[in-house]
């Protein structure tokens, strides 16, 4: 028997085919599999099943790397074994571009370097045979590539003046074309481009109605500049203050295009490594100084990563390592799962968490394969957006399980770590190359069409089976953001209605069967063993309660919930930049002794009469804030000091230059004899009632009669 050994690739010089490649754009495929040997024991069979390539030849129109199996099968004594290999040439489309293009003179797949020169084309296929003195085999094994052209090495500023660098010093220096005949260096180096799109934008984006955008290199070419032998780019910072010249004082970042070059070449080379195969079919395509304003605003379009301005003393340029990853993320998703490929605001919501958990899961992929470091911030460097991915609760506001992903409400990003903190969970017990590979096979073969985050799982889940992984790591990795991937077993889950020092707790546990056992801790040093207990706290203070619960499949599971139990009610925030502010209050005849500094007037209790109902009359002064204002009343009902949302009874918005309310409210919520807190409030535009500002809300006690 003749055993072909797998040989495992170099990090940096790998990239991925074979006989499962996606077919190519025009539809065909590339080429077929082992086992697919029509019969003439003379022909060898081809043992390859995955090989990998990069090219590592800075030349335009040359290429030349390492060709290393990563995979190989089996051959029978019966069948012939290959005495070298030979490659067909193809472009992108699965077009034949030169037969026999480059032949092996090794049978020995691990000591292979292909070279050869290419045609100018956006992307390449090789489509290997194994060969012998008979002819080649047919079968084969079929990756895609990219021709670097990265012939010059440039230096130049990179970074901001919080963390400055020079490339070439600190940094090493980055790959870009260099045309030698008009000395001109351009930001294409056949892996990365990058656009200086200096504060337009792209219109065709107003009219794709959805769909992908499709890259023009005519029309956003690669940022170039004249240079030399010893290109160094200097273009172009961003200034504190614009309206001034540039000089040392005046710079906030350095140059947004060679960090998005630098980076973006990582970015390439760091997934090639990961995915074992070029991240898109096309080169990264990078555009920077897109639009302008003071809203940052990153996003994919199905062609480029697009990149806003770092606004000066507000946040930094967001081009950095990660987030280029985690937007070339977006494009490796849709590049697997053409259906979730959409820009029209389409995608189902749980789709769309997939979608930032992913990308968030490749930038820190592209991190770690540069690094080896395990930085699990994403956003990190850029200070902008930060998430953490080794927590559940990624950032603030984010949810604490899948059984309140509802509480994400329209902001999809709350729910990510519902799938990174898995991810996470997988990287501790599998590492990150495969706990990446589990993502990206199940994305490959079962992610599709109106998924949940749940049926996500169930794929990732099924993948490993058909490959007789044991996926008992998975099932807990889901169990701990509350997602079920398994067959039998329990999920403890509970909620909690405070009313401010007592809180209800309701146990909301799911069981493929029946949950037999609870187990409360509070947090206080208290416990219980009932199914739904209260508990009232002694002292104000953060807390964190645990359940855990058993049930008869003698299957356990624990969650815990943090709660800031407080015996005050929600306090408005202090704000520089509030204008408008409240001045005179006037509630069923009531003259408030009001102050715009002061919110809490609850020391006097309005009395309601029969009728439960309260006038209001609010005057101000709008200070020059233009637009409209949403005047909202709040009754605390439940008297829990939060003021929630079912909790509004009355809203309306008024147009500047008023800064005034005359109403009348229906307070008969209010239990007979009972007071309560209601909250006004009036703000430029709609916040909840624990988000207001000091000079725009007050709070008063109104009592209800003894009888009505």
């Amino acid at each position: 028997m003749k055993l072909y050994l797998a040989v495992l690739a170099s990090a940096l010089l790998c990239a991925c085919g074979g006989s499962d490649s996606p077919k190519s754009s025009s539809g065909t495929e590339p080429g077929t599999g082992p086992g697919e040997e029509p019969g003439d024991p003379s022909l060898p069979q081809n043992p390859l099943v995955q090989v990998r390539f990069i090219d590592d030849d800075s030349r335009p129109g040359y290429v030349s790397g390492a060709l290393t199996a990563k995979q190989q099968v089996t051959l029978e004594d019966t069948v012939s074994e290959p005495e070298f290999y030979v490659v067909d040439l193809y472009d992108g489309q699965g077009n034949l571009i030169e037969a026999d293009w480059y032949q092996s003179s090794s049978a020995n797949a691990d000591q292979i370097t292909v070279a050869g020169a290419v045609p100018e084309e956006p992307s390449y296929a090789m489509r290997i045979h194994a060969g012998n003195a008979q002819g080649r085999s047919q079968n084969s094994v079929t990756l895609r590539f990219h021709d670097f052209k990265g012939n010059s090495l440039m230096t130049g500023p990179g970074g901001n003046v919080d963390r400055p660098w020079a490339y070439g010093e600190q940094r090493p220096k980055i790959a870009v074309y260099r045309d030698v005949s008009t000395g001109v260096c351009a930001f294409d180096n056949g892996f990365a481009y990058v656009v200086d799109m200096l504060e337009e934008t792209d219109t065709r984006r107003d009219g794709n109605n959805g769909q992908s955008n499709v890259a023009d290199d005519t029309m956003f070419p690669a940022f170039q500049f004249d240079c030399g032998v010893n290109p160094h780019n200097t273009d172009r910072p961003t200034l504190f203050d614009s309206s001034m010249e540039q000089s040392p004082d005046n710079i906030w970042s350095y140059s947004v295009q060679n960090d998005a070059m630098y980076y973006g070449t990582i970015v390439y080379r760091s997934l090639h490594a990961a995915l074992g195969e070029p991240p898109l079919d096309e080169k990264l395509r990078i555009r920077v100084h897109y639009n302008e304003g003071f809203i940052p605003s990153i996003f994919w379009d199905g062609a480029y990563a697009n990149f806003t301005e770092g606004h000066a003393g507000a946040y930094h340029s967001s081009v950095t390592l990660d987030i280029i990853g985690h937007e070339i993320g977006h494009g490796v998703l849709s590049r697997f799962v053409p259906a979730w490929a959409s820009f029209d605001g389409s995608l189902p919501f749980e789709v769309k968490t997939a979608h930032e958990a992913f990308s968030d899961i490749t930038g820190f992929v592209a991190k770690y394969k540069h690094s080896g470091q395990m930085q699990w911030v994403h956003a990190e460097e850029a200070e902008l957006f930060e998430r953490d991915l080794s927590k559940i609760v990624t950032e603030e506001g984010a949810v604490v399980s899948y059984l309140d992903y509802a509480d994400a409400g329209q902001n999809f990003y709350l729910g990510v770590g519902l799938l990174t903190y898995p991810f996470y969970q997988l990287v501790q017990s599998r590492g990150v190359d495969s706990a990446y590979r589990l993502f990206t096979d199940a994305a490959k073969n079962c992610w599709s069409g109106a998924q949940t985050l749940e049926s996500i799982a169930q794929c990732i889940k099924t993948t490993a089976d058909a490959k007789g992984d044991d996926t008992a790591d998975i099932v807990d990795a889901f169990k701990t953001v509350k997602i079920q991937a398994f067959d039998q077993g329990v999920l403890s889950h509970f909620n909690v209605e405070p009313f401010k020092m007592r809180v209800v707790f309701s146990d909301n546990s799911r069981s493929t069967g029946q949950v037999t056992g609870w187990q409360w801790d509070f947090g206080d040093g208290n416990t219980s063993t009932e199914r739904s207990p209260e508990h009232t706290y002694a002292e104000a203070g953060d807390y964190t309660v645990t359940l855990r619960v058993d049930d008869n499949s003698q299957d356990t599971d624990t969650f815990s919930r943090k709660l800031d139990i407080t015996d005050q009610y929600c306090a408005p925030q202090t704000s520089s930049l509030v204008k408008a502010q409240i001045d005179a209050v006037e509630i069923d005849g009531n003259v408030l002794d009001y102050s715009p500094s002061q919110h809490s007037y609850g020391a006097t209790i309005i009395h309601v009469a029969d009728d439960s109902r309260v006038s209001v009359r609010i005057e101000g002064d709008d200070k020059g804030e233009t637009g409209s204002f949403t005047w909202i009343a709040w009754l605390d009902v439940n008297d829990n000091g939060v003021y929630e949302e079912s909790e509004l009874i009355k809203q309306a918005v008024v147009d500047s230059p008023v800064y005034a309310w005359t109403t009348e409210l229906n307070v008969s919520a209010i239990p007979n004899g009972q007071a309560r807190y209601l909250r006004l409030t009036g703000r430029p535009f709609n916040r909840k009632a624990c988000d207001q500002f000091v000079g725009q809300v007050l709070d008063v006690r109104v009592q209800q009669a003894e009888t009505r």
